[in-house]
């Protein structure tokens, strides 16, 4: 069992906008098999049991545990919700009011104290991410305590508090660059049985240190990609490719690459209005270099997107499946790419090899139990469209 400690503030009046330390009320509690790492802390929905409320002039032990719900989003959880603070109120009259919002959860680590702040709520957990991590000297038995420990790490709340609660604690390893491993199919399996059993590993918690990325665990992705061949000069070498989105606009996706490789230079420009029979004359103005327009193709993708509790780094399971269309006589294939998407953390970002190698050895494994035979290669849907164009001049 670990302790937790949880402070409750008024939503408009917490540490992130006015630098009040102090909660307005602070619940103590005890959680079983808690998700914790260096970088995130899970709450899962209704699960802490908490012994004690406090005040800065009351503190109550309560005589039954009272169970924990920081979510709002659906019935189940409104409901649990609701029986807390009834229980809570019952215990102590008038303590809990209209707009308390738990925002900082401190967990006991022995002779540390994990300091985290509320970042993210689906259904079925909160998301919170650390912003410090002190020494405790004292034991945490009450307000007082509690207050005295979050003021030793006052700087680091000062410091980071403006990454809270915001898209801002978003970050990228080399934000140039695209970071991914290939595992092409000998032939296209079902990848959607695939990637449902793959999504229900990471849900269900047997992918140790990772959890769904909140919100955009799993998506699904059907697209055009109206793809061009950059040939020269060798430093404009790659790819320019044009993606319409379902809502009109553009994105615009260039990669720079000599020969293929699993780190590549890439940017992407959502949201332009360019017509369909301006793709061939923008890739050109667009590009200093030798363009040749190749096959379009249909992409279907499904994702898993996993977070890490330790570092923060979000990474992405997709499973591809391309396909020309148009005069050209279909060509094929399905692939499984492992990329490094993003980080959310409010720390300095750190190393993102060990964590991708673990997963792409995890994919290896998860693969080859479902029996789906595929080789550990370089292609590319540069490579793809290519050898479409190629196949359509031999008819």
């Amino acid at each position: 069992m670990t302790r937790i400690w949880i402070g409750c503030y008024d939503f408009e009046n917490h540490p992130a906008v006015t630098g009040s330390l102090a909660p307005a009320v602070l619940l103590a509690g005890m959680a079983r098999d808690l998700p914790l790492g260096g970088n995130g802390l899970l709450v899962k929905a209704g699960g802490i049991s908490l012994t004690a409320i406090f005040a800065d002039t009351f503190a109550h032990e309560l005589a039954q545990p009272v169970r924990f719900e920081a979510g709002g989003l659906t019935t189940a959880q409104r409901t649990r919700r609701t029986a807390m603070r009834d229980r809570l109120d019952a215990a102590a009259p008038g303590i809990w009011r209209t707009g308390l919002k738990p925002l900082v959860y401190a967990v006991d680590l022995g002779d540390r104290l994990a300091l985290y702040f509320d970042a993210e709520q689906t259904e079925s957990e909160t998301l919170a991410l650390r912003f410090a991590t002190i020494e405790k000297t004292d034991p945490i038995d009450g307000f007082q305590a509690f207050g005295e420990a979050v003021a030793k790490a006052e700087p680091a709340l000062a410091e980071r508090s403006t990454l809270f609660n915001t898209r801002w604690n978003y970050s990228q390893w080399r934000s140039d660059m695209e970071l991914e491993r290939k595992y092409t199919f000998h032939a296209i399996p079902d990848t959607w049985a695939l990637v449902t059993d793959l999504h229900r590993e990471l849900y269900d918690g047997e992918v140790e240190g990772f959890f769904p990325e909140p919100h955009m665990g799993f998506q699904v992705f059907d697209y055009e990609n109206h793809i061009f061949d950059v040939t020269g000069p060798p430093e404009e070498a790659g790819y320019i490719s044009f993606i319409p989105q379902v809502d009109g606009p553009v994105t615009v996706k260039r990669k720079w690459f000599r020969e293929n490789a699993e780190l590549r230079r890439e940017s992407l420009w959502p949201n332009e209005a360019i017509p369909v029979d301006s793709f061939l004359e923008t890739a050109r103005q667009r590009v200093a270099g030798n363009v040749e327009k190749l096959p379009a193709f249909r992409r279907k993708r499904f994702d898993v997107n996993y977070e890490s509790l330790e570092t923060g780094h979000i990474f992405g399971v997709y499973f591809d499946i391309c396909a020309t269309f148009d005069d050209v006589s279909e060509h094929r294939f399905g692939q499984v790419e492992v990329e490094y998407c993003r980080s959310r953390t409010c720390f300095p970002l750190r190393d993102v090899t060990p964590e991708f190698e673990a997963l792409c050895s995890r994919v290896e494994v998860f693969l080859k139990a479902h029996g789906v035979k595929f080789q550990h290669d370089l292609y590319s849907k540069l490579d793809f469209a290519r050898e479409a164009r190629g196949l359509a001049a031999a008819e």
